[in-house]
């Protein structure tokens, strides 16, 4: 028996009506009239079905601060750039989990499933690295069998990062973690954690 029979669903404009099978969330079937029992049964009444969507770049220790403290009135990157160095420094871990989860559930309602985001690591508290941390584990049952990423970015200051600094920058020289990928201006880019 499956878990779940979406029965009557299009996969393109002119293919004909499909059933989709799951079982311990992966797909076991994709084709017309799929013979199986599921303890959930939804009728997609030949409505399109599509992959969940993907938020490719997000920087969700920074969302949901427009106009805090004062807004960007030029709409430049530098000016966003002093705006946000205003803000951060009214950053707290409870502050940022609270945005960041907020803007997560608001992605997950729009079908926005897979997250990629970015964290800035100038703080040396690391304020925001350690409240994604949070939001990665709070959300971890949400996710993808509970692998929930987030890339590290050191953006916006000058100088690099000290040898040693900072774990998780692993096989990358001194002199890597001192200069900037070719073509990014002063910004760092490290693996994911």
């Amino acid at each position: 028996m499956l878990d779940l029979i979406v029965r009557n669903a299009r996969l393109c404009a002119s293919g004909p009506l499909i059933d989709i099978g799951v079982r311990d969330g992966l797909f076991v079937g994709v084709q017309p009239g799929l013979p199986a029992e599921a303890r959930e049964t939804i009728d997609a009444a030949g409505r399109f079905v599509t992959p969940p969507f993907v938020e490719s770049h997000v920087h969700l220790d920074t969302t949901l601060t427009a106009g805090e403290p004062r807004w960007n009135e030029s709409g430049t990157l530098f000016e966003g750039i002093e705006r946000w160095s205003e803000r951060k420094a009214l950053l707290t871990e409870e502050d940022v989990v609270r945005r960041a989860t907020k803007a997560i559930e608001w992605q997950v309602s729009h079908g926005i499933l897979h997250i990629r985001s970015h964290v800035d690591i100038c703080d040396p508290k690391l304020t925001a690295l350690r409240a994604l941390i949070e939001v990665r584990r709070v959300m971890a049952p949400f996710a993808d069998r509970g692998q929930a990423r987030h890339g590290a970015i050191r953006r916006h200051s000058a100088g690099g990062i000290p040898a040693g600094r900072y774990s998780w920058v692993r096989g990358r020289s001194s002199a890597a973690r001192r200069s900037p990928p070719p073509g990014c201006g002063r910004c760092w880019r490290y693996p994911s954690l």
